[in-house]
């Protein structure tokens, strides 16, 4: 059974922050050895989250997770480069404001998220790496999106 089976937008927007925030409570602010683990909890809630969204195009897909983003308060995610595949988040609930500046990027949730619904969605592998994070002093997370054909989902 599905967790967001039956919540309403604002029920999974709870979960999605209390995972966050527990994951990061859990294992700390740096992700550091368990990051894998962390990612796949990300993947497994994302696949799960998936059935929200009704695009199969890239762009549109990224819209709607946009517009879910906003709604839910969340973050605020949009293009940084759609071209080179860089998804920028900013504001977002779980890191800025608890953890500016503490030396590592911290979202492998974030990444196996994004990951899982663009494989649930587009029907193709992706690799999803944060590559700027607001736990590196930068304004906000940056990540990369790529195609990847020889990768396990959610593993990564």
């Amino acid at each position: 059974m599905s967790v967001f089976a039956t919540e309403s937008d604002e029920e999974e927007s709870a979960i999605l922050k209390l995972s966050m925030r527990t994951l990061k409570d859990h294992y700390g602010l740096n992700p550091g050895k368990h990051a894998k683990i962390v990612k796949r909890i990300g993947y497994q809630l994302g696949s799960e989250l998936s059935t929200r969204f009704h695009s199969t195009e890239m762009s549109s897909l990224i819209a709607e997770l946009c517009e879910y983003w906003l709604r839910n308060k969340i973050g605020e995610i949009s293009w940084e480069n759609e071209k080179e595949g860089l998804l920028a988040i900013n504001f977002c609930s779980d890191c800025f404001s608890r953890s500016y500046g503490a030396g590592y990027v911290l979202c492998p949730f974030k990444e196996g998220l994004l990951e899982a619904v663009l494989h649930s969605k587009l029907l193709e592998e992706f690799k999803v790496t944060e590559v700027e994070c607001c736990g590196t002093q930068a304004p906000g997370c940056l990540f990369r999106i790529e195609r990847s054909a020889l990768r396990e989902p959610g593993f990564g």
